[in-house]
């Protein structure tokens, strides 16, 4: 539906509706073309509808909401959607990046406390190196060196 004779207030929701639809499509890797065809509209439809030049009419909306994005209609609308889920993202991201680092500093700790152990470690996971790479290190004329 065009947004002719809209108020503020609709086009805003179309508006809205459109830059979260815009986002998951992209998120999702899928094209314009795949979510017209989950709901049964042409790509220039979904076009429209991602720049809020139109809005979806309600059963369009259902769709798209649960077919292709898994979710509610009061989640495709809600405002902060692409805030939050950025936010969440970063979150995902540093509790990674520190899961990381406590098991880097784990095995640090393990180390120093088994440091016999971890030489053997070592010595043995040096012994098992394939022969090509042990002659290539000893300078072995034979070996090609393709660095």
């Amino acid at each position: 539906m065009s947004n002719k004779g809209k108020g503020p207030d609709e086009i805003e929701f179309n508006t809205i509706v459109g830059k979260n639809i815009k986002y998951l499509r992209k998120l999702k890797r899928l094209t314009q073309t795949q979510v017209g065809n989950a709901i049964n509209v042409s790509f220039q439809q979904i076009q429209k509808y991602e720049k809020g030049a139109n809005g979806l009419h309600s059963f369009a909306l259902h769709k798209v909401a649960h077919k292709v994005f898994n979710m509610t209609m009061d989640q495709l609308a809600d405002p902060n959607l692409i805030k939050n889920h950025e936010n969440r993202k970063d979150e995902y991201e540093i509790n990674l990046l520190l899961a990381e680092e406590d098991n880097k500093q784990e095995a640090i700790v393990w180390i120093k406390k088994n440091l016999s152990k971890a030489k053997e470690i070592i010595g043995i996971a040096q012994s098992e190196k394939p022969s090509i790479i042990m002659a290539r290190e000893n300078g072995d004329p034979k070996v090609l060196d393709y660095k």
